[in-house]
């Protein structure tokens, strides 16, 4: 009796790009979108149809018309809210390859990078690793105004975006840095500290004083590690990329069954 039952050649499962979990969200609002077209050309069918061979027995037209005015009001606001997030993970994920390139170009032997790790309920874009300590990156891109360079300023607090306030990235990014320190902790019963960054491609950004979480523009990163000290040797660097890497496959692993 033949066998036909086939496995993967694969011993394990690939580790994530950068933005990837962008891409994944755009499939889904893709098929979502993909949906509601289907579904408001079946109900503008029907309202033809109705229309068509309407008679005495049937519901008065009126309701008719109108219920399909209610559901295609409805399905188009949604189809709208859905293209907007489209341009913005479209826009969000080019930063996050941009960036990505970016760190995977640095020397192979000095630094260790990992993208896109998936915690419950958010993801850390990119993960450093190398002798001046371990580094969580959130990457932020954001349009810049027709008619200006596009300025951030940040007092260690919050950032000023062009005139607009914002407290939440910052206290985010830490959030995500300290999710990584724990992992680490629990992965190789190390305590390291773990800072968390901010990066903006293609925009000025000004930070005063020397706070926990740095706020950069993208291609600062590597500039501002230069002023750090050595932290970690590479047998650590090593230990801890390779529990890293070990716990997202088993994380792909675990969503394919």
């Amino acid at each position: 009796m033949f066998n036909n039952r086939r496995r993967s050649p694969l011993k394990s499962a690939p580790l994530r790009q950068a933005g990837q979990s962008l891409e994944e969200e755009l499939q889904r609002l893709d098929e979502e979108q993909s949906d509601i077209l289907t579904f408001l050309s079946i109900l503008l069918c029907g309202v033809a149809w109705e229309i068509f061979h309407y008679c005495g027995f049937q519901p008065p037209l009126s309701i008719i018309i109108g219920v399909a005015a209610v559901c295609g009001i409805y399905f188009v606001r949604r189809l709208l809210l859905i293209r907007r997030r489209m341009k913005n993970y479209k826009l969000g994920k080019q930063g996050e390859v941009v960036v990505g390139q970016m760190l995977d170009a640095l020397p192979n032997t000095e630094y260790r990078v990992l993208h896109d790790m998936i915690a419950e309920g958010f993801n850390v874009d990119h993960i450093v690793i190398c002798a001046k300590g371990i580094y969580a990156i959130d990457t932020k891109t954001r349009s810049k105004p027709e008619d200006g360079l596009g300025e951030i300023y940040y007092d260690g607090r919050s950032l000023r975006i062009n005139g607009y306030h914002d407290r939440k990235m910052v206290s985010l990014v830490q959030m995500e840095a300290d999710w990584v320190r724990d992992l680490i902790k629990n992965l190789t019963g190390r305590e390291i500290p773990t800072r968390g960054v901010l990066l903006f491609p293609e925009w000025y950004v000004k930070q005063s004083g020397n706070p926990d979480v740095w706020v950069l523009n993208a291609k600062a990163f590597r500039g501002f590690l230069d002023h750090v000290d050595a932290k970690l040797m590479p047998d650590e660097i090593s230990l801890i990329y390779s529990r890293l890497a070990e716990y997202q496959r088993s994380l792909a692993v675990l969503g394919q069954q």
